[in-house]
């Protein structure tokens, strides 16, 4: 999930309105990365921009509004008004401008300053805090304008936000737990031989984290029987991601069967005080295993 000071990821939502006599294509975009991520000290100031590309036949109106950003567990975005949580970078966020018209075929630049306040301004200040710059192409004419006319078309109003974090250097609480564990086994296993298993990732403490997941799993006798690739994950504080397992069809075969999963999660290596965390969990073929059709 990246190197440090810059790492990859992003949203993009398409939005449909209606509107009359006005016809556009998606053609405003954001060049780069969708995720910009900065390790600091407090009272820092970091600047960057962001770089817009109009690839239409003609001149686009494009609005830049912060907002903040938080993640569920089956990692959809939602973007609240600014400073909803506790953690929103959004107030310690200025934009320059916030709104331009790029020529046709042409490429604009939004400048950003973030700066964070000391530890005399702030004394709680620790960990990650992040908030989002929504990039959205806006219609040229005012819809009131264009209801005057005479037909009726679809318009198309795509935005994309461009997620800005800061991990603060310093003391911070730094804590992953892995809960709500979840055992599928199939009705056949000869239609689907290998069981499901999975768990959440809860990030119970102030830093973000970026973790790569491994699993192990061992038969009840205590043999490995492979380890699987997890995956990388951003966890930010507050929010959780829930893993999904395939694990090896020789571990739980029939009813009564048991094995043993360990997960291992391995912090980036841009993490400052980086830790590893790890969790053991018993898995039983039982009466109380949730089973798929």
């Amino acid at each position: 999930m990246g190197q440090r000071g810059h790492v990859v990821g992003g949203v993009c939502t398409g939005l449909v309105l209606l509107a009359l006599a006005f016809e556009a294509v998606a053609g405003v975009s954001v060049v780069g990365s969708l995720d910009r991520l900065h390790v600091v000290d407090p009272g820092e100031v970091i600047r960057g921009e962001i770089e817009i590309q109009n690839t239409l036949d003609e001149k686009a109106l494009v609005r830049v509004e912060v907002r903040d950003q938080w993640i569920d567990a089956q990692a959809k975005a939602q973007y609240p008004p600014a400073g909803s949580h506790a953690r929103s970078l959004a107030d310690y966020i200025q934009l320059m401008p916030p709104e331009q018209t790029i020529e046709p075929r042409a490429r604009a630049r939004v400048g950003f300053e973030v700066k964070l306040p000391t530890l005399a301004e702030r004394p709680e200040l620790a960990g990650a805090y992040w908030a989002v710059l929504m990039v959205r192409h806006e219609a040229m004419e005012p819809f009131e304008d264009l209801a005057q006319k005479d037909q009726w078309v679809i318009r198309q109003r795509f935005q994309t936000a461009v997620r800005i974090t800061t991990a603060v250097r310093g003391q911070a609480s730094t804590a992953l737990l892995f809960q709500s564990p979840l055992l599928q086994v199939s009705r056949d296993p000869d239609q689907s031989p290998d069981p499901m298993f999975s768990f959440e990732a809860h990030n119970k403490g102030e830093r973000l984290l970026d973790v790569a997941l491994v699993g192990e799993l061992f038969s009840a006798q205590g043999a490995s029987l492979g380890r699987t690739v997890l995956g990388q994950f951003k966890i930010y504080p507050g929010s959780h991601r829930r893993i999904e397992w395939a694990l090896a069809k020789e571990a739980l075969q029939k009813p009564g069967d048991r094995a043993e999963a360990l997960v291992m999660a391995t912090p980036a290596a841009w993490m400052p005080h980086a830790e590893r965390f790890g969790a053991r969990f018993d898995l039983h073929w039982g009466p109380n295993v949730a089973r798929n059709p």
